[in-house]
């Protein structure tokens, strides 16, 4: 009796091709031509790339069982925007965001603003070993200090998200960075060292580019002699109890994380000081707390520059972005089930005649389907194993993959809005992901600096045979 073959069946090379270039051209021209409706987009090409894929015999319960996994992996990033949302209610209604904005415009000069946001969230970031955690503490702060000394929101997101995903990508304590390692079989200090060839030179290009911001917008009058920064001054110590008490919430977050505690109770461990704070201090109540966390805060003002620095978080204002992801997984589905990946794989091992010739592929492969799928995570997962004996077979260490996952996934992040850090970044700094392309450049040149350095050569380490050996053993 013959064998029933329960392999699943993978695409032609043409038809990869097309599900490839088909996905990449579907999403483009829906975002293009509709608005706000980005899950949507996200969904139907998946529906579409699916319909693909089953007719060309693709087996649909393999699809079905790859968008369950792919969902499962969003669980956790889902969870932390709904508490990042919740903590931001919470952080505002006691006052803490608040105190932040109020002393933190009177302290920081407008002219430095961009160039210490960048600076100072680096900082935060490398010792915090976490960008999310970055942006949902002193990143929100920044953001509010901007609307009072009346400086651009979106050049101080962009500031914000070059400093924190420079610390993050830097830091031994962040997982990108060790998962990056992991999947490209190296050391993580030495992994960690070699990112800084190209995070490096793009921070300092990003730390002249917002001081030259900052000292051209404050040629044009002095942020502190502007009504909006006289109207916070007034209207927030007016409206809440401003001590240092209600500095307390981002401390312990701060505290717990540099701990290496676990993500949700920190966040959930501040929400919890901050609300027992906005009882005690600003007199609200459980049933006011409920809604605010759920909600967001929404007593306006009705003075623009207050309602600005108020009225946010909530976990509702994550639903949007929690759609997006989840919608993300469908359209990521059918492209890794049916082989895309392989054929991409099969290209690059037949077409490179040279380490150079190579690695400028694999720069664009893995940029390619992080753009696709959206998931640093995934890419590393999908690419990560099938790579490092390419990079044995030309010579060149594999510290240059981790490096190029890297600047080909993470750094880009915040521009891909169906990803989970690019949702993330916009929904809590309150701007498009579009913006971090013109104001943030830190997302591109980290990746432009990779590119060049895998079609030149330049610093891109090489290794001898004997080396090969020697660190998988150390590693084994």
């Amino acid at each position: 009796m013959q064998k029933k073959n329960t392999e699943s069946k993978k695409v032609t090379k043409p038809q990869a091709y097309f599900l490839l270039f088909f996905g990449i051209a579907f999403v483009i021209g829906g975002f293009a031509i509709t608005e706000d409706a980005d899950a949507v987009i996200l969904f139907v090409a998946g529906a579409v790339l699916s319909t693909f894929a089953v007719i060309w015999g693709v087996k649909y319960n393999d699809i079905q069982h790859t968008i369950i996994n792919l969902v499962r992996n969003m669980i956790m990033p889902i969870l932390i925007i709904f508490s990042v949302g919740v903590m931001i209610g919470t952080w505002i209604v006691s006052g803490t965001i608040p105190i932040m904005v109020y002393y933190g415009i009177q302290i920081i000069s407008p002219s430095l603003f961009y160039f210490l946001a960048c600076l100072l969230c680096a900082i935060m970031a490398l010792i915090m070993g976490s960008s999310w955690a970055t942006i949902s503490t002193i990143g929100i702060a920044f953001m509010g200090m901007a609307a009072g000394l009346g400086l651009s929101d979106v050049i101080t997101a962009g500031a914000v998200a070059s400093g924190a995903l420079f610390g993050d990508k830097c830091s031994p304590m962040s997982d990108s960075p060790n998962v990056a390692t992991a999947v490209a079989k190296t050391n993580l200090f030495q992994g960690c060292i070699h990112n800084m060839k190209t995070f490096g030179p793009a921070l300092a290009v990003c730390m002249v580019f917002y001081l030259v911001m900052g000292f051209t917008q404050q040629s044009t009058g002095d942020g502190r002699d502007s009504e909006a920064y006289q109207l916070i001054i007034d209207n927030l110590s007016t409206i809440f109890d401003l001590n240092p008490l209600m500095l307390l919430p981002p401390v312990v977050a701060i505290v717990m994380i540099v701990l290496k505690k676990p993500i949700l109770p920190t966040f959930a461990a501040s929400t919890a000081l901050a609300a027992i704070l906005a009882m005690i201090f600003q007199g609200a109540s459980l049933s006011e707390l409920g809604g605010i966390m759920m909600n967001g805060y929404t007593e306006a003002t009705d003075i623009p520059v207050i309602d600005d620095i108020l009225l946010r978080g909530g976990m509702s204002s994550f639903l949007g972005i929690a759609a997006i992801l989840i919608s993300a997984c469908v359209f990521g589905a059918p492209l890794r089930c049916s082989g895309v990946i392989d054929v991409l794989l099969e290209l690059i091992h037949h077409t490179s005649k040279t380490a150079k010739s190579m690695a400028v592929k694999v720069v664009g492969m893995c940029t390619t389907f992080f753009v696709i799928t959206g998931g640093y995570d995934l890419t590393y997962a999908a690419l990560g194993p099938m790579l490092p004996d390419l990079f044995d077979k030309y010579h060149l260490h594999r510290k240059n993959l981790s490096r190029i996952l890297s600047d080909c996934t993470i750094s880009l992040s915040p521009m891909i809005p169906w990803g989970a850090m690019g949702a993330f970044y916009a929904g809590t700094l309150g701007v498009s992901n579009l913006d971090f392309f013109f104001y943030a450049p830190f997302t591109w040149l980290s990746t432009l600096f990779c590119l060049i350095y895998a079609a030149t050569g330049f610093n891109m380490a090489k290794v001898t045979d004997e080396q090969i050996k020697e660190e998988e053993a150390a590693l084994n």
